[in-house]
């Protein structure tokens, strides 16, 4: 499996998309709705057998969930600002995934904060040989987002809302 980099000069690829948001400024936006989480992505030659011990070939955190992910996507590729809304907790591992979806210029200021709260986190094992994948996902604790959550927002501002 290998990694596709956009550019291999982040300063230089976060300068660009700060130009870009600058520009989209006063453009209705595209608004993306789900799920954030850690992903902690274990890549192995084969996948293990049931109560074996295995040592992994690359291991790596990540931001993940589906609403997170294509939203950096559409930021990318897309002429409009995009806009992140998930739950988030208030624990200092929201702010991987705050951090890096500033990196790709999403957009992420509605998100909801529940305190005393867990991030979600998803285990990902893939499988270097087939290129299959497994995730484990967990979330203990933190709320979907709600109706209300909705009803705060100025609906008109967003052209597009997609929930994931």
């Amino acid at each position: 499996m290998s990694t596709l980099y956009l550019t291999d000069n982040w300063t230089s690829f976060s300068n660009n998309m700060a130009e870009k948001r600058k520009s989209l400024d006063g453009k209705k936006k595209i608004l993306m709705v789900g799920l954030a989480c850690l992903d902690l992505v274990n890549v192995v030659g084969s996948y293990p057998i049931e109560d074996q011990d295995m040592r992994v070939e690359s291991q790596r955190w990540c931001r993940g969930g589906n609403a997170s992910n294509s939203s950096v996507v559409l930021s990318q590729l897309a002429d409009s600002v995009v806009e992140c809304l998930v739950t988030l907790s208030d624990k200092a591992t929201s702010q991987i995934i705050l951090q890096d979806l500033e990196k790709y210029g999403t957009s992420h200021e509605n998100c909801v904060v529940h305190p005393d709260t867990e991030t979600p986190t998803s285990v990902v094992i893939v499988n270097k040989v087939t290129g299959t994948r497994t995730i484990l996902h967990g979330n203990r604790s933190l709320p979907e987002l709600r109706f209300e959550d909705f009803d705060k927002l100025s609906l008109s501002k967003y052209k597009w809302i997609h929930f994931e």
